[in-house]
């Protein structure tokens, strides 16, 4: 999904990117716009395809949670809802859960991939339970 996402393809220049973004994300504050617009004229399509693509299967580090070195640190999951934009898929739920538990899991409704940018109270409330 995020290989043809339209909204994450690359722009000819900085200033249109920056046009663009600002348009269609009202909401972000400028140096979110300005840090995407430069991120997004700077990408090398081929390179960002093969990550999301040739990685092999998706897991989400729930392979790494797993590892023996984990053991005994407290581990939080702070996401937003996939309908809004999360990138944690909700079928994956009960693994993460039986790795960290759901008492472990934080969602952030109406949450988005990036919530800092129009979440950012509702992301550092999560944040601090978690490290509490």
């Amino acid at each position: 999904m995020m290989a043809s996402d339209p909204s994450e393809q690359p722009y000819p220049d900085l200033a249109t990117g920056i046009d663009v973004l600002a348009g269609a994300n009202p909401g972000w504050p400028r140096e979110d716009v300005i840090a995407k617009a430069e991120a997004l004229s700077q990408l090398d399509v081929g390179a960002a395809r093969a990550v999301l693509l040739d990685n092999g299967d998706w897991d989400g580090g729930l392979a790494d949670l797993s590892d023996p070195a984990a053991d005994g640190i407290p581990l939080w999951i702070v996401r937003g809802e996939t309908a809004t934009g999360g990138l944690m898929p909700d079928d994956v739920l009960p693994a993460f859960a039986a790795r960290v538990g759901w008492s472990h899991i934080i969602t952030i409704r109406d949450g988005s991939h990036a919530p800092q940018r129009l979440q950012p109270e509702t992301l550092t409330l999560a944040l601090l339970r978690a490290l509490a």
